[in-house]
């Protein structure tokens, strides 16, 4: 136990035979008045061990031997303020205090050990948490007329009475003086760590009557319980916004509220953000990650998830189930395998795709094209996308498909190319293009071949016909 200090007063007499006496007087009023305690109290190593493992056990988790001190934390413990209030008062003033309780008369025997628990009962006009590892009091001593007490110690239960007192009074003030002085109620204020059972003994020298008063506890901080709290009145909460904070809704459940709405839940089933987001579903859709379709499993995985790439097989960024009632379908890629930079798909099909030459559309051929031009008969291109480029050989031409700067392979299953000769007047005689797949070089370019149809009665066909044209190349 600490004691915190004596409070007395100096009462100066007047004897009959003119000598001035002058005699420490310990008082104590009846009313209950508060004291000093400090916010943060650090026990020894020895009280530790069993004041921590006392509160273990009240509180039902493991605990370790009583005087088992090589591993125990020292760990300074928290005050927490009560109104001031009498706990034990063996005098029988007051029938709150039964007789034959430990907190009630008879006053303590010349000798005795009396064991008070403290944590988890209500004694007298006091109530302490079960969590509570210590209890600051102040024990005052109201010793019978002609009564010395030399000494009382308080310490907790399940230890060795230790070789310190609380109170002392060897000169024995507390007895009717030689000049017929009465004088009572000597006191201290002191920290008393609980012991087994939540509790501390008491130990008195000599027959008195005490009683007890406390203003606080001190637990472990991780033992602070807040309330429950609601989303509009959190029980954490800022000093500028007292409406945004942590609260718990259930058992097990944590919660954040922002301007009194929850935004975000953590429990067993994981972490849900307004409702939509845990480690079981994903509600706007399956959340795909490598190598295959599987839900969300943090909020962390939305980063990897966004980076996949589509390829060939299910490896995509995000895909959702049709459903009638979001109407969302299909997935969405960074599309790399396919040279898009973003791209949108709808039942297997690739209906939208965006890169740096912009939007295009399909199927259909409906929307902005993958890439188009306009070029001379000499294969000069007079207007369009820049990632379309063609090349006049002996008698065809050969154009090329880039996305980032890079050329990409013309593949006829997944693009639509649409050509049209471009004639500055009016031709009686048109040219025909033939599109092919140009595998002479790597990688492959689109091949275009043009005839050119002429006579009036018979039809002549001639080939290898340069001309001017357009070409438009699409992705269905």
């Amino acid at each position: 136990m600490t004691g915190i200090g004596n409070h007395f007063r100096r009462l100066t007499l007047m004897a009959s035979a003119g000598l001035v006496i002058v005699v420490n007087v310990f008082a104590q009023s009846e009313g209950i008045r508060n004291w000093a305690a400090p916010l943060y109290w650090q026990p020894s190593a020895r009280e530790a061990a069993v004041t921590g493992r006392a509160a273990e056990e009240r509180l039902g988790t493991q605990g370790m031997a009583p005087e088992a001190t090589a591993s125990v934390s020292t760990a300074p413990l928290v005050f927490v303020a009560v109104t001031p209030c009498r706990m034990m008062d063996t005098r029988g003033y007051d029938s709150t205090f039964a007789s034959g309780t430990v907190y009630g008369p008879p006053g303590l025997a010349s000798g005795e050990t009396r064991t008070v628990p403290v944590a988890g009962v209500t004694a007298g006009y006091c109530s302490l948490p079960a969590a509570a590892q210590a209890v600051s009091v102040n024990v005052t001593l109201w010793p019978a007329p002609g009564t010395q007490v030399q000494w009382i110690t308080l310490w907790p239960a399940g230890i060795t009475k230790p070789a310190a007192s609380t109170i002392n009074d060897y000169q024995g003030t507390m007895y009717n003086s030689a000049n017929g002085i009465t004088i009572y109620g000597i006191n201290n204020a002191a920290i008393v760590p609980l012991g087994t059972g939540g509790a501390f003994n008491i130990y008195v020298t000599n027959a008195t009557n005490l009683f007890i008063d406390v203003n606080g506890y001190y637990l472990a901080p991780s033992a602070l319980a807040l309330g429950a709290g609601t989303a509009a009145a959190p029980s954490l909460t800022f000093s500028n916004d007292t409406n945004s904070g942590l609260y718990s809704s259930a058992a097990g459940t944590v919660e954040v509220t922002s301007s009194g709405s929850n935004i975000l839940t953590v429990n067993s089933s994981g972490i849900s953000v307004n409702g939509v987001i845990n480690n079981n579903t994903c509600t706007l859709g399956w959340c795909i990650s490598t190598p295959t379709a599987k839900a969300v499993t943090s909020i962390a995985n939305w980063t990897a998830l966004l980076g996949q790439s589509e390829g060939t097989g299910t490896t995509i960024g995000v895909e959702g189930d049709v459903s009638s009632t979001t109407g969302i379908g299909g997935k969405f890629t960074n599309g790399a395998a396919t040279g898009d930079a973003l791209a949108a798909w709808v039942n297997g099909t690739e209906i939208m795709s965006a890169d740096q030459n912009g939007v295009h559309a399909g199927p259909g051929m409906t929307g902005t094209p993958f890439a188009y031009g306009a070029f001379d008969s000499s294969a000069n291109k007079l207007a369009g996308s820049g990632n379309i480029s063609c090349l006049l050989e002996s008698t065809w031409y050969g154009c090329e498909l880039f996305s980032g700067g890079t050329q990409i392979a013309y593949d006829p299953t997944k693009y639509v190319v649409v050509v049209t000769e471009l004639a500055t007047t009016y031709d009686a005689y048109p040219r025909v293009a033939s599109v092919f797949l140009d595998n002479m070089y790597t990688p492959n370019r689109i091949g275009l071949y043009f005839y050119g149809i002429s006579g009036t009665s018979s039809v002549t066909v001639t080939d290898g016909v340069t001309t001017d044209f357009s070409i438009a190349v699409y992705k269905p």
